[in-house]
């Protein structure tokens, strides 16, 4: 069975977020987490807004690497057309 793990704000934010508290620690727990990871648009769009001026280019840069479990999901290319706004 292969294992889903959902990603929520915090730890995008941390990991984006070089200066965060928590970044190395959260990079380091990626880093042991076999990919797709999901998340949502709520969690997406609020990460976004809390990295502030750079956050959707972040945002945008990370959801590239991630293979979609949905074969019919736009989502990866719907984040770089917002990022490019």
């Amino acid at each position: 069975m292969n294992n889903r793990i959902i990603v929520d704000t915090g730890p995008l934010v941390a990991l984006l977020g070089e200066r965060d508290a928590r970044h190395q620690w959260v990079k380091g727990q990626m880093a042991t987490i076999r990919p797709p990871m999901l998340t949502c648009e709520a969690v997406i769009s609020e990460t976004c807004f809390l990295l502030g001026r750079n956050g959707k280019s972040r945002v945008a840069g990370v959801t590239a690497r991630q293979p979609s479990p949905d074969p019919e999901n736009r989502y990866p290319s719907d984040v770089h057309a917002v990022a490019r706004t």
